[in-house]
């Protein structure tokens, strides 16, 4: 980095998100601004700094041309929770809202005010006791992992029903941090079907599971990515906060040794600028503590964040905002081996980026060009002629060397080119540049270029232009021109000896970094590659082991529920058959008593007899003892009527008959 002050600081109101790293629209007075890739809240922090870079000659904003607005860093509005201490004692300092200097009253040192988004301060999660809670819950019996339906599932609210399966994802996820057992611990993790509604304690036990994602063997590593965190990326219930908590929990756990490449691939599929600036400062971090796989797997998970072709525009902005403040291993990661995984929709931002290069790290000039490719060229001299207007608005001479190398001017060669004013407009304008060893070779080209269109019109202006330098044209322009008007009596003709200039790369010590990281890059992603398939192969076994012992418990407990319906309905029928016996038995004696008490018995009569008897002995009342009277004669009465019965049955026939007519009534 230079000592000039970003221009970025004062040309647009545009600030980064320091979640992600999106473009923020900044309005005066401002203070907070919430991102649109990543939901991050931040605000603008005002501190005080004694020392500032001077501004580069020609930067003053007052002395650039009208054309480009800058506006001040003061002018944008700060937050209350803005540092305004002195830099020199630690004293308070007032600063207004618009301040952009200030005195310190208590040393009297000056002070300059700046300005810059600053996310909030990350909330303290050790006072939660989770690990009192989780150790609570280590001591109790083992939970079911994977239970049954409880009886009237169907008939919950869907609200209860997301309820009982949050729960019982929380005591998946319990287990999965607390079990000692790798089976039940794979079995807790693949299980997990993902949160219907995030909260607090859910995005601290993510953070848990990550670490532990990192630190487990490979087989459960890839479960735990596989499972909790892909269903939360992007399960059916994957919503927009568990997308977000997810982030926010790997932002606390991730920046440490030892990363979970499997982890990073399930981050990067996500496809957001979040993940993209997450992977790219995890790799930062990683390179910073010599930890050269670990950052590998980081870049893995920012390669896979710029699949999305949907959103190659905006992960390019985001790409472009971060170049100037990349370190050289991960600026050569990302255009060599990414540059085809991002592209921006306007490339003349890239052209402005190169303008940011020159003044902040002008050794990232020759990179762009040879790695950056070409956009759609001119094709029309008044195309052409817009683009010089372009150019001249560039700060830096590399930025316009830069932009007239990308839009080479490339004639449509079939049909003529009615714009001779707008040609004679930009010969005189690349005229003086010829002089100019930096432009020298792009406008050269440029000109010959445009020789080519003589085969199929005629192009006064070029010809007043060669007649006007002549011979003090460099030799490629002569030569051209001699080929397509050898008769001409503008210039002499001459031989050429050789005309090849070889198109070598200007070698820099940042191009030989990048060079030197490419390789290294190379070897370690073969590394990886291997290591990857022998981890995968660890937990398709295991997870081909565990799927064939659940299947097993299944069938076995299938085969008990089975059985036991069997047994139940042996027994049921049983039941059934003894109380359908039963019941024949008591309709039986329920019909004897009835047909007692219809045609009147002595058997009747004996029963109320001793009942009555019962009822007088327990209480003693006289009524009972009435009663128990009337039922014996009652008794006595049918044991006379039976024993007349039984005389008239004894009879002889004709005598029996005969009684039987003298008695019928």
């Amino acid at each position: 980095m230079t000592d000039a002050v970003p221009v970025s600081l004062f040309l647009t109101r545009r600030a980064l998100c320091p979640g992600c790293g999106a473009a923020l629209q900044l309005d005066s007075g401002q203070a907070e601004i919430e991102c649109g890739f990543c939901s991050t809240t931040s605000y603008v922090e005002r501190r005080l700094r004694t020392v500032e870079a001077e501004l580069r000659e020609g930067l003053e904003p007052g002395q650039i041309e009208h054309k480009t607005r800058f506006i001040p860093a003061h002018s944008i509005g700060a937050s209350d929770k803005a540092e305004t201490t002195c830099p020199g004692c630690g004293g308070t300092v007032e600063i207004s809202g618009s301040q952009d200097a200030a005195t310190c009253p208590h040393c009297g040192s000056s002070a300059k005010v700046e300005r810059r988004l600053v996310a909030g301060p990350e909330e303290d999660w050790s006072a939660y006791g989770d690990d009192a809670e989780l150790e609570a819950f280590a001591a109790r019996d083992p939970v079911d992992l994977d239970p049954e339906y409880p009886d009237g599932y169907s008939r919950w609210e869907e609200e209860a029903r997301n309820k009982f399966w949050d729960e019982v994802d929380d005591d998946r996820i319990r287990t999965l941090l607390t079990c000692t057992d790798p089976d039940r611990r794979f079995r807790a993790a693949q299980y997990f079907q993902g949160w219907r509604q995030m909260n607090p304690w859910r995005e601290r036990m993510l953070s848990r599971v990550m670490e532990l994602c990192c630190d487990s063997p490979p087989e459960l590593a890839h479960c735990i990515a596989n499972h909790p965190i892909h269903h939360l990326l992007f399960g059916n219930s994957a919503t927009t906060e568990s997308r977000q908590a997810v982030f926010r929990a790997a932002g606390r756990s991730l920046f440490r040794e030892g990363l979970s490449r499997q982890l990073m691939h399930q981050l990067g599929l996500s496809w957001d600028g979040a993940t993209l600036k997450l992977m790219l400062e995890l790799a930062e971090y990683q390179l910073r503590h010599d930890r050269l796989e670990d950052a590998m797997h980081a870049l893995h998970g920012a390669a896979m964040a710029m699949r999305d072709y949907g959103m190659r525009h905006e992960l390019g902005d985001l790409m472009l905002y971060r170049l100037l403040y990349l370190d050289p291993p991960i600026l050569a990661w990302v255009i060599s081996g990414s540059i085809h995984s991002w592209q921006v929709d306007d490339y003349w931002r890239v052209v402005q980026l190169a303008d940011d290069c020159a003044f902040e790290r002008p050794e990232l000039i020759p990179i762009l060009i040879d790695r950056l490719g070409a956009p759609i060229p001119p094709k029309t001299f008044r195309e052409y002629r817009a683009l010089l207007d372009r150019v001249d608005e560039l700060l830096s001479p590399q930025a316009r060397e830069f932009a007239l190398l990308k839009y080479l001017f490339y004639p449509d060669y079939a049909k003529p080119d009615p714009g001779m004013d707008d040609l004679d407009n930009i010969l005189r304008r690349l005229a003086p540049l010829l002089d100019d060893p930096l432009f020298h070779k792009t406008v050269r080209t440029q000109i010959v270029r445009i020789i080519g269109q003589l085969k199929y019109q005629d192009l006064p202006p070029l010809h007043e232009f060669i007649r006007r330098h002549g011979e003090s044209l460099p030799e490629h322009i002569r030569y051209r021109y001699l080929q397509q008007r050898p008769d001409t009596e503008l210039i002499e003709h001459f031989h050429p000896i050789n005309l090849y200039e070889p198109d070598e790369p200007r070698p820099t010590p940042l191009r030989a970094l990048i060079e030197e990281w490419d390789d290294k890059f190379r070897e370690q992603h073969k590394l990886q590659d291997k290591q990857h398939e022998a981890d995968f192969k660890l937990f398709s076994s295991m997870r081909d082991r565990i799927k064939r012992e659940d299947n097993e418990e299944y069938e076995r407990k299938r085969k008990l529920r089975e059985s036991g319906r069997e047994r139940e309905y042996a027994e049921s029928r049983a039941r059934a058959k003894s109380e359908e016996a039963e019941h024949k038995r008591r309709q039986k004696e329920i019909d004897k008593q009835f047909d007692d008490w219809r045609k009147g018995s002595a058997a009747a009569a004996e029963r109320n007899m001793e009942e009555y008897r019962k009822l007088y002995n327990e209480t003693g009342d006289p009524i009972w003892k009435k009663m128990m009277e009337d039922a014996r004669r009652s008794h006595e009465m049918f044991q006379a009527r039976l024993r007349r019965r039984a005389l008239i049955a004894a009879m002889p026939w004709p005598k029996r008959w005969l009684h039987r007519l003298m008695f019928w009534k």
